[in-house]
């Protein structure tokens, strides 16, 4: 995806089935839930990941396999 991309889940885990590629800023909300991004080839922007996921805080990163609880 060229571009920013945002993703917000209104009641479900936020998941990936291949690779997640994004040239801009990625920002994923699955507050309360969790959000797994384990492609080990995904590619994220100069500012990488952005997520808010189960524990209530704050997840920033470009790891691949990472996971927001």
């Amino acid at each position: 995806m060229t571009g920013n991309f945002s993703l917000t889940s209104t009641g479900g885990n936020a998941s990936s089935s291949g690779t997640v590629s994004v040239t801009g800023t990625t920002t994923i909300d699955a507050a309360g839930k969790t959000i797994t991004l384990d492609d080990g080839s995904n590619s994220f922007g100069r500012d990488g990941a952005q997520g808010h996921g189960r524990d209530g805080g704050e997840h920033h990163g470009d790891q691949p396999g990472r996971q927001a609880r």
